[in-house]
């Protein structure tokens, strides 16, 4: 490959990183704020062992470990400033693009150079215009991490590299319980190919089965002697198996998939492309493809069974640009280039309204742009209520907010607050800083609002999906 095709990914990573430069100095927020920058800043301030325990358990709330031994280790040789965790997610997101051009131009699908940088350069394009994987690149998220794993164990898996795939598998593992999809693609493939698949293969995916299984089991035993619980009892009353929430979850995956974000242009290029009967047949003989169709199947399957929100869902975004793209190099081989730009056209101008737009379906605190509107929307609250409390007034709010008086480095305070944090008790602070979202799914925590007896409300701030009320304690002989 010519050296000017190197340059010219070199700039579109140095692009994305200047353009993603002040979000680099965001404070943490959501999940970040209440459950990943806050567990790895209290490994990092104990430096509490990542094996599992008591202590460490309940601060990563049950989750595997690797995320936050990554980010341990990170701010412990840089700083634990918001700048170095924002920083060290945007390198582990370039990694991950990186990867995805890497594996569309390796694997030489089409006939000349052209078609194939077209569609590496078009993979790498698509999913930097995602407005979820733009959001959450500089995110404290452990998804990001997650979705480089699992893309290169599926890699490996694809191209039967046991050593590497033992690997990176092992590590998606360690990383977030949604790894589990790993083995469940390998059982699907090998059930699906069984009968053409040669002795030799079935071992490698027999092996490719049970390494990671054994690991997850491995580990949740470790968590379930040393912490009392395989997995953290808050998730577990999050699972519902009725009919009815089973049907959301679909609805709310598949909306998200293929209909969100300008991504019904993909929906509507497979149903054409897959209409053609030797395009099926190319469908269940060529292995990538068949793996890569898996991959979202069995997806569907675990989040049925499981928790699930759109964020979850990021690992998939690669493996879906790789297939767009190649549906477009598809129609430029056969010189249909009036297709091509008008595919193209409309799927960047859909992501790029996107963007700047306030759409949600179900849950959008961690997908799209509308995340940034809540953090300055909270900025507003947490520095006017700053500006009137007294030294020997106590805050209470509910989550997340709450977390934004605890430390300094969550990026909300400048420094350590003198007054006591109230959490999970709307009775007894002076201050509630209490946010109430318009989403149903977040009705838990709507009901943690303040006393409205003892409390009165003296400022408010809203935006489309979220509202910021500031409550202040009535006084006994009012």
């Amino acid at each position: 490959m010519k050296k000017k095709y190197y340059l010219l990914l070199l700039l579109i990573c140095i692009a994305f990183f200047i353009y993603k430069w002040n979000h680099l100095f965001l404070p943490y927020t959501w999940d970040e704020l209440g459950v990943y920058s806050k567990g790895t800043l209290e490994i990092v301030d104990k430096n509490l062992s990542l094996i599992p325990n008591p202590k460490t358990s309940d601060i990563v709330r049950g989750h595997p470990t690797l995320f936050f031994f990554i980010y341990k280790h990170f701010f412990n040789l840089f700083g634990t400033s918001v700048f170095h965790g924002h920083l060290l997610s945007l390198i582990i997101s370039i990694i991950l693009a990186l990867s995805t051009w890497y594996v569309a131009f390796r694997e030489k699908v089409f006939k000349t150079n052209k078609s194939q940088l077209l569609f590496a350069f078009t993979s790498l394009i698509m999913l930097l215009f995602q407005p979820m994987f733009d959001v959450q690149s500089a995110m404290v998220l452990p998804e990001m991490l997650l979705a480089l794993f699992m893309f290169w164990s599926f890699y490996f898996l694809y191209k039967q590299k046991l050593a590497g795939y033992i690997i990176v598998s092992t590590c998606a593992i360690l990383t977030k319980e949604t790894a589990l999809i790993i083995p469940g693609v390998v059982l699907a493939y090998g059930i699906l190919r069984f009968s053409k698949i040669a002795y030799k293969q079935k071992k490698f995916y027999l092996i490719s089965f049970l390494y990671p299984l054994l690991i997850f089991i491995g580990y949740f035993s470790l968590q379930y002697i040393y912490s009392g619980y395989f997995f953290y009892p808050y998730h577990i009353k999050l699972i519902n198996w009725s009919i009815g929430s089973m049907f959301m979850k679909f609805i709310s995956v598949f909306y998200f998939l293929f209909i969100s974000q300008g991504r019904f242009i993909w929906l509507i290029m497979f149903i054409w492309w897959i209409s053609f009967k030797k395009n099926r047949k190319l469908l269940l003989s060529h292995n990538g493809l068949l793996i890569s169709v898996l991959i979202v199947v069995v997806t569907f399957g675990f989040f049925l069974l499981n928790y699930s929100m759109a964020r979850y869902l990021l690992y998939l975004l690669p493996v879906l640009c790789i297939l767009f793209a190649s549906l477009i190099t598809y129609l430029y081989e056969r010189n249909k280039l009036k297709k091509l730009l008008l595919i193209v056209s409309i799927h960047l101008i859909c992501c790029i309204s996107l963007h700047f737009t306030f759409f949600q379906f179900i849950q959008t605190v961690d997908r799209d742009y509308t995340c940034f509107s809540r953090i300055e929307l909270n900025k507003k609250g947490v520095n006017y209520l700053l500006s009137i409390i007294y030294p020997n007034e106590t805050i209470g709010g509910n989550f997340p907010i709450i977390g934004a008086f605890e430390d300094p480095r969550q990026g909300w305070i400048k420094n350590k607050l003198p007054n006591q944090l109230i959490y999970d008790n709307p009775t007894v602070p002076d201050y509630y800083l209490y946010c109430k979202f318009n989403e149903k799914s977040y009705q838990e925590l709507n009901d943690k609002g303040p006393n409205k007896e003892r409390y009165k409300g003296i400022k408010v701030w809203k935006e489309k999906n979220m509202s910021l009320y500031l409550y202040k304690k009535v006084a006994e002989n009012q």
